[in-house]
């Protein structure tokens, strides 16, 4: 999903001016076509997008149908939550990895960083690389140092300010900001029905109505393995 026009809105009148929705609109646009972003099929929704839009109209919604997705050529195994089965939905390994080492890249897999390189001695705020510590095919203990002109450090919202502050990176804004997805759930029984729970997405339907409230409904069924 794209950011809401809402929450472009919100930040804009924080100071963030240049977020706009024409301004973003082409990163978005490469973005989905990494990721071939589209709507999930009907038939893969199955029955649970009809009952999800028979409740949502008898309840005066407008804004609903099968959601955005990065699944080309899914075919409703339902065990998304687990994986794809099919690498259809297009995660990283798949998608922009494979990009990378078309473009050059070299992955190094098995290795935790313990160290961010600074050894500039005019600016010991610059980083020239990683340090990393593995293991190799008979278990031996293997050192990694990797010199790069740019280091970027990835490891997810919680790991990263951790891991930079633990190496002396200093900022007002380390781990400032956090923005998380709570999500709860209302669960129904449907004895009636036969949802084909492993061949079927299993989130595959969407109201929007209550966005600007910061809500969004999702249907879902749970894949029984």
């Amino acid at each position: 999903m794209r950011t809401p026009p809402e929450t472009l809105k919100t930040w804009q009148e924080e100071g963030l001016t240049e977020l706009t929705e024409e301004n973003l609109s082409p990163y978005f646009q490469e973005v989905e076509k990494v990721l071939c972003v589209q709507s999930a099929d009907a038939k893969h929704v199955g029955q649970l997008g009809e009952i999800m839009r028979t409740g949502a109209e008898s309840m005066g919604f407008k804004e609903m149908g099968p959601l955005t997705r990065n699944a080309e050529g899914c075919d409703g195994k339902g065990l998304c939550h687990f994986g794809c089965l099919t690498d259809a939905k297009k995660s990283t390994n798949v998608s922009y990895i494979p990009l990378a080492l078309d473009a050059g890249a070299f992955l190094m897999t098995g290795f935790k960083a313990k160290k961010i390189i600074r050894e500039n001695l005019y600016n010991d705020r610059e980083a020239q690389g990683i340090e990393a510590i593995g293991k190799g095919s008979q278990g031996q203990t293997i050192k990694l140092r990797i010199k790069a002109k740019k280091t970027i450090v990835s490891m997810g919202t919680f790991y990263t300010p951790n891991f930079l502050k633990r190496h002396g990176v200093e900022s007002r804004w380390l781990g400032k900001n956090l923005s998380i997805h709570p999500a709860g759930v209302v669960t129904a029984l449907f004895p009636d029905n036969n949802f084909e729970n492993t061949n079927k997405i299993p989130q595959g339907y969407g109201i929007k109505d209550w966005r600007e409230k910061g809500l969004m409904f999702e249907g879902g069924t749970p894949p029984f393995l």
